[in-house]
């Protein structure tokens, strides 16, 4: 197969409606936090702005994907994501508030169709391109607003607020974290896998991204991209062949880790017994695990946080009135766990971390310029949910680009390892293409 084929190859280049609907995804996603401000989301009515715009943006795809003669395309996920969303909902049957838990449920299954049906139509090219677009803007957009607007972009001293956010910049978003991690997806989607994009361009891209990450004071999306960026060149650089060595060094790795951890248990939790230790999570997640310890099944899906007077939180929180007022537990896997249960939170670390990590090491035709920017993401998903909460969270900007990854991901078990829109490749592409046409 030569790129000359490409318009036999199911990719479709003349889907102007596909590309539009995909660059509102990702603009409405950027804008998340700030249309969350005009929701009353803490009492579980939503953001009306934020649940019409991606309906509509569904219905766009729909019409652009060409749904109305395949309805199938709806649902082009696999099975394993197909059967957690369903377990999620079986869960609305005991969940505190089910009405609440439903317009979520559905709101994240939408958006989740939503990327799929899009990146599968469009292929990894063009979906990483539409990305590009929109987190370059965002980055233009951040700085000029530091440059024009520092009152605002720059968090300034509060009289009730952490006087160690003062200085740390936050661009055009309400606070720090979110600045912090679309920064890191930029850096990400810009360092590995050149596309059509000049490395010049892409080089000041990440220089910019990193400058601005920085002074952002965001250190969990730092250190995060840094960790993601080098499993990414590892990657890239991995020989499936060598699979069986990793499986066994792995598995020697985890007896030693947990032989440690049996005989040094007190000692590794010493460092997190301080109250201020994460910045005050350590005081969230033993009230999150007190109350998983007495509902294993969690409250059902939605049904924790951000649904009014019934939350679980004002029981659990006990004397420390702060945690009643905020809305998330700042781990993923907690937050997941008290509203899906023990169970679903197994399902969900299958669906979402071992099997595509698992995917990605074992299938040997990944094209792996492209798999490098795929697991990258994931590690940084994966990671970032460990002191932020954001799986199955709707709009959030990390859970999108968690799916993201996941339907490209899909995308590449379907398409040739190089399958793509570009008409004039970039000289490693060519390189490639050549070796995979004499192969």
């Amino acid at each position: 197969m030569t790129i000359s084929d490409e318009s036999n190859s199911g990719v479709h280049h003349d889907s102007w409606i596909a590309v539009f609907a995909l660059l509102l995804l990702f603009a409405l996603t950027a804008a998340a936090p700030l249309t969350a401000l005009t929701g009353g989301d803490v009492a579980g009515e939503g953001s009306l702005l934020r649940q019409v715009g991606f309906i509509v943006i569904f219905g766009v795809a729909f019409v652009g994907v060409k749904g109305y003669s395949d309805l199938s395309k709806i649902i082009e996920l696999p099975r394993s994501i197909i059967l957690t969303l369903m377990f999620c909902a079986v869960t609305l049957y005991w969940a505190i508030d089910p009405e609440i838990g439903a317009r979520r449920l559905i709101l994240t299954c939408v958006i989740i169709s939503t990327i799929f049906m899009l990146v599968h139509y469009l292929s990894i090219e063009r979906s990483i391109e539409q990305a590009r677009i929109v987190l370059s803007c965002v980055l233009l957009a951040n700085f000029a607003s530091v440059l024009l607007f520092p009152q605002y972009a720059i968090h300034q001293e509060e009289a009730f607020g952490d006087p160690g956010l003062a200085g740390d910049w936050r661009g055009i978003y309400p606070e720090k974290n979110a600045a912090g991690a679309i920064t890191a997806f930029t850096i990400i989607l810009y360092i590995f896998h050149a596309g059509a994009s000049s490395f010049m361009y892409r080089a000041v891209i990440v220089g910019a991204s990193f400058v601005f990450l920085y002074f952002s004071g965001s250190k969990t999306s730092f250190a995060l991209v840094i960790l993601s960026i080098i499993f990414g060149w590892i990657y890239s650089k991995y020989n499936s062949k060598y699979n069986h060595v990793i499986f066994w060094s792995l598995c020697f790795v985890l007896c030693v880790m947990g032989i440690i951890m049996m005989n040094y248990w007190d000692e590794l939790l010493m460092p997190f017994s301080r109250e201020d230790a994460l910045t005050g999570r350590v005081q969230i997640w033993p009230i999150m695990i007190a109350y998983l310890s007495e509902h294993p099944f969690g409250a059902g899906f939605g049904s924790f946080w951000n649904i009014g007077a019934d939350s679980p939180i004002y029981v659990y929180s006990m004397n420390k009135t702060w945690i009643k007022k905020i809305t998330s537990a700042h781990n993923g896997y907690l937050d997941i766990a008290s509203q899906i249960g023990l169970v679903g939170l197994g399902a969900v670390v299958i669906t979402f971390v071992i099997i595509p990590l698992s995917d990605l090491a074992i299938n040997a035709t990944v094209y792996k310029p492209r798999g490098a920017i795929v697991f990258a993401i994931l590690i940084f998903c994966i990671g970032h949910n460990f002191t932020e909460s954001s799986i199955l969270d709707r709009d959030n900007i990390v859970q999108i680009f968690f799916m993201f990854s996941l339907a490209l991901l899909s995308t590449m078990r379907k398409e040739s390892p190089l399958d793509t829109v570009s008409e004039e490749p970039s000289r490693s592409e060519a390189v490639a293409q050549k070796m995979y046409n004499e192969i």
